[in-house]
């Protein structure tokens, strides 16, 4: 039982590490024991004997994503098929779905031991939230936070703008985010 416990649980970890691929294989990052962790420096090859996955997901995958209702009141979800499991193809989806007003690039993408996304984006999401009112940021980042958690079964988002703390004109993102409720 013991055996097949391990098993599991380095199989999860492998699908996790996997999930943020971007066409290379994924990166681990060390995360420092703290609720305000910064990103960080430089990858760390990772420990285990498992070979690590780029993410590639051949055919379509079909994903949930997280938006505001018709009164921007509350978080809702629907699902919706992308080629393949990559934080941009989740961008893209955002925005597509009108989710995000404008496309945001994705910078790079790992999934740490701690089981935390950190997602490096363009400055258009700096940009994007800081010309919305506070209910609109929070339905934008809960959006994208249970978009990306959901995806990539994770705990927690740590998202930076062009390798610095995404700041908008009503909070600065030094912190992990995770799953919004209503």
């Amino acid at each position: 039982m013991k055996k097949i416990t391990v098993l599991l649980t380095a199989l999860i970890l492998v699908l996790s590490l996997a999930a943020c691929g971007s066409g290379t294989p994924a990166e681990i990052t060390p995360q420092e024991e703290s609720p305000a962790a910064p990103p960080a420096e430089g990858p760390v090859e990772s420990d285990s004997d498992e070979p690590v996955s780029d993410g590639s997901q051949t055919g379509a995958l079909t994903v949930t994503y997280y938006h505001g209702d018709e009164n921007a009141e509350h978080i809702v979800s629907d699902t919706e098929e992308i080629p393949r499991l990559s934080a941009q193809a989740l961008m893209d989806l955002l925005y597509e779905k009108e989710v995000l007003a404008s496309p945001v690039t994705v910078n790079s993408c790992t999934v740490d031991g701690q089981n935390i996304v950190r997602l490096d984006v363009g400055g258009e999401l700096s940009n994007l939230l800081s010309s919305m009112g506070t209910a609109g940021e929070t339905i934008i980042t809960g959006s994208i936070t249970n978009t990306f958690l959901d995806a990539f079964k994770a705990d927690g988002l740590y998202i930076t703008s062009n390798g610095e703390e995404l700041v908008s004109g009503h909070n600065i993102y030094d912190y992990i985010l995770t799953f919004y409720k209503n």
